[in-house]
């Protein structure tokens, strides 16, 4: 069951922070949905089965690389657990606090001839959804033979096999002492991204009957979209593209990239790209920024176009850009206020960066804090605080922050928000995986939150027009008996009898 509180600062953060920020944090409604305490409910994969195919007991070990629908609906985590190592790995797809597996490591390979079992799932991009709620996603099988790598669409809950290693692929070129027109998928998959209209964009490395001057290549289904020692931008060649580090909207219109080009000063190589434009170059200033650009680590595009990107600088401090095409925005950088107004700045790192739609963004960096154990904090628009390192949890839900659980910071990183692993919806709910410590700060693992701001619709307005009404409760009866979703309104990843009650009490226009 998930575990629900209302976060604020803990005591130790506001004695702390009183004299620093004017930006605290802001009333949110966190669920626990997983986390790696092993001896937690919370720890217990859901839907694990053994090779036989029969239910076995499973618990997280380690959670990351998470994805989410474009209208905020579901969401997909990619997870270790005790099992063996033959059947451990999970895709699990989900919807608020409940989730059941996708696909499992040790489970038979949709579409396959040949007895295949899943093996691994390839990391980064967990899944793609496109704007229809379908998926896709790409992963390894066993036993090991020439066609191992696997690309799967799921549409409409139906999956199917797109592609696999050794799959012929059109648009090449190869170098003039090779044949052209014989290349192949090679083991290697990443960056998959589907469109609306059902084509794959992913990414691959090797190509199979190819020069290695000629890959890592994008394609667009099985057609070349860009190629390594062919494509160009401005007066450069593509050199290597990043393997997920490279996307495309689920419209077609609008795809970015980060890799290297063959430019032979490789201090200026290294560049980041949004529809073949060059947003960041390696040892340049960064537009009108005043920044001197060192690397991009991270991107990510929504439906509409717009990317957000964080990388570094030549001093090896951090910088967050919110854009659309080649337009964009500075957010924030190392040494700007967390929050307008703060006395609290950010520090050299910025791990996680996101935003939606509507404007928002959340941006989880570690801050210039003398306090280095509530020096990490999740904030929303330049304005609240939404996490901070040190934050107490209620774990069991009982209402009492008494279970010695707190918002943590790896040694590693400095980081509590793990890399990369922070979305936001429409509706303002944030997806974000945390470390998690004790009060001897004793690293308890990672945990899966979701954290809902306050922006979605009431208690029962199921279809979002300000109205609880016969529509809503159509639209409950519909989904009746399903694990979790946004019917699930008292969150026992079951619709029932106890949602429709809520629904009844909550009938009427919404406060």
């Amino acid at each position: 069951m998930p575990i629900r509180r209302r976060l604020s600062l803990s005591i130790a953060a506001v004695s702390s922070l009183s004299a620093l920020c004017t930006g605290l944090a802001i009333g949110a409604e966190t669920e626990v949905i997983y986390t790696e305490i092993i001896t937690h409910p919370s720890s217990l994969a859901p839907g694990m089965l053994d090779l036989g195919g029969n239910p076995v007991e499973a618990r997280f070990t380690a959670l990351f690389d998470i994805a989410i629908s474009h209208d905020g609906t579901q969401w997909i985590i990619r997870a270790d657990t005790d099992l063996d190592t033959t059947f451990d790995q999970v895709l699990l797809l989900g919807s608020g606090p409940c989730g059941s597996p996708l696909a499992q490591d040790g489970q038979p390979v949709p579409g396959s001839t040949t007895g295949e079992l899943w093996d691994f799932f390839d990391t980064d991009y967990p899944a793609s959804f496109n704007e229809n709620g379908d998926i896709a996603f790409s992963g390894r099988a066993r036993p090991s033979t020439s066609i191992k790598e696997k690309i799967i669409k799921i549409v409409g809950g139906v999956p199917t096999l797109f592609a696999t290693e050794s799959t012929p692929v059109t648009g090449l070129v190869d170098v003039p002492a090779n044949p052209t027109g014989d290349e192949l998928i090679g083991n290697s998959v990443g960056s998959v991204s589907f469109l609306n209209d059902g084509r794959v964009f992913f990414g691959n490395t090797p190509i199979q009957n190819c020069s290695s001057l000629r890959y890592p290549a994008l394609f667009l289904d099985t057609e070349s979209f860009m190629q390594s020692g062919v494509s160009t931008i401005d007066f450069e060649t593509w050199d290597n593209f990043g393997f997920g580090d490279c996307g495309m909207a689920p419209d077609g219109l609008n795809w970015y990239a980060l890799g290297d080009t063959e430019n032979p000063d490789t201090t200026l190589d290294r560049i980041f790209a949004v529809n073949n434009i060059k947003i960041m170059q390696e040892n340049t200033l960064l537009g009108d920024t005043g920044i001197t650009a060192a690397d991009t680590f991270f991107c990510r595009m929504i439906a509409n176009g717009d990317w957000f990107a964080r990388g570094d600088d030549t001093a090896d401090n951090d910088w967050a850009l919110k854009g659309n095409a080649d337009t964009y925005t500075l957010i924030a950088k190392t040494g700007d206020p967390i929050t307008t107004g703060a006395g609290e700045n950010w520090g050299a790192v910025f791990s996680a960066f996101h935003g939606n739609s509507v404007g928002d963004w959340v941006l989880a960096g570690n801050t210039t804090n003398a306090d280095t154990n509530l020096d990490n904090v999740l904030v929303l628009n330049g304005t609240d605080i939404v996490l901070r390192e040190g934050d107490p949890v209620d774990l069991n839900g009982n209402g009492q922050f008494d279970d010695d659980v707190f918002i943590g910071a790896t040694t590693l990183t400095g980081s509590a928000v793990t890399p990369n692993d922070l979305l936001i919806t429409d509706d303002g709910v944030i997806y974000v995986i945390v470390l998690l410590r004790n009060a001897a700060n004793v690293n308890l693992g990672d945990a899966f939150l979701r954290v809902d701001l306050g922006k979605a619709p009431c208690t029962g307005d199921l279809v979002a027009d300000g109205t609880v009404n016969v529509l809503d409760l159509l639209a409950l009866i519909a989904t009746w008996g399903a694990t979790g979703g946004q019917a699930d309104l008292n969150g026992d990843c079951t619709v029932n009898i106890a949602d429709l009650l809520l629904l009844i009490a909550a009938w009427g226009t919404c406060p």
